[in-house]
């Protein structure tokens, strides 16, 4: 097993001027967690992630490079990020990735559900992703 990174998973993004900034970063602190609590209904395991058609990616080094083909926005995925991504790539569904998260990584269950949470509701919010309640 792998330990989880302290500092979480991690987006960020390089725009077509090539100026970076960093989208966001969920780093498991207390604040990070109360929020999404407080803001996110539980997540719901039974859905499927999928994938923007406008959304083309690559992976270098163990990270993954992902360019937003409408925003014109390239985005870097850190090592965690990565690995959620190859899972969406692989099944899509939820409930398998959070559980082969949770086999891989060691980390609590509520601690994995809260980044797993934030990380796939920020790459919805940016176009990256879609979830769909499964059938």
């Amino acid at each position: 097993m792998k330990s989880l990174p302290g500092y979480g998973l991690s987006l960020s993004t390089l725009n077509s001027s090539g100026n970076h900034y960093e989208l966001f970063r969920i780093v498991g602190a207390l604040h990070y967690y109360v929020y999404w609590r407080r803001h996110l209904h539980a997540m719901n395991l039974n859905q499927t992630v999928i994938l923007s058609p406008d959304v083309i990616y690559q992976e270098v080094s163990g990270e993954t490079v992902l360019l937003d083909l409408e925003s014109e926005c390239y985005f870097g995925l850190d090592a965690v990020s990565t690995r959620i991504w190859q899972l969406i790539r692989e099944s899509g569904e939820l409930r398998i990735i959070y559980n082969t998260l949770l086999e891989e990584y060691e980390v609590e269950g509520p601690q994995l559900g809260a980044d797993l949470e934030a990380f796939l509701t920020d790459a919805c919010q940016r176009g990256l992703i879609r979830l769909q309640i499964a059938p």
